[in-house]
């Protein structure tokens, strides 16, 4: 298996760089091991899931005080070179010390992507070995063309289950979450 090239120090990325990236672009930009990426805006069925996925978890948590809901963007600095904007973001009450005024400075509990045909390598294992290496609990990628969502528990190394539409799914970070992919993915 290949092995993706170190970067020398000097060409490295870090959160202050990050700081100098445009913030009215209309663009994401993330930095991932010292290296730059960059997206363009999300297609409207991109919206519509990270909506209805926001709701569905927002809600729940908040009607029974578990921690707090945040969307994209919203920037994850899990280190100096790794600065994330992930889909939807969760962190329990008992982790809410990593929520700053500015970022979630820290691992949230649960992170969440949905995928396009621009974000899949970087999505599915790019940050997915990212969210790993960083303690991430639980990580969901949602395939708006299959119609699945993936989830990833951190045990020892992540465990994979997969969801599609019919499918009731649960979260191993939400006690008590049940969510109906149909409500998900129904146009």
């Amino acid at each position: 298996m290949a092995q993706a090239a170190v970067l020398p120090e000097r060409l490295r990325l870090n959160y202050n760089d990050y700081l100098c990236f445009p913030e009215d672009d209309g663009k994401q930009y993330e930095i991932i091991e010292g290296r730059q990426y960059m997206s363009p805006p999300p297609i409207i069925i991109h919206q519509r899931l990270s909506f209805r996925l926001g709701q569905i978890l927002g809600n729940y948590v908040k009607s029974r005080q578990l921690g707090e809901v945040f969307s994209a963007p919203t920037d994850v600095v899990f280190s100096d070179e790794n600065i994330v904007q992930p889909d939807i973001i969760y962190v329990a009450k008992e982790n809410s010390k990593v929520i700053t005024e500015k970022n979630i400075a820290g691992t949230p509990d649960l992170l969440i992507e949905i995928l396009s045909d621009r974000s899949r390598k970087k999505d599915k294992i790019i940050k997915k070995k990212i969210y790993e290496e960083f303690g991430v609990k639980e990580y969901w990628v949602v395939d708006p063309t299959l119609e699945i969502i993936e989830t990833y528990k951190k045990e020892e190394e992540y465990k994979k289950r997969e969801y599609e539409a019919g499918d009731k799914m649960t979260s191993s970070v939400i006690c008590g979450l049940v969510i109906n992919l149909e409500e998900i993915f129904s146009n």
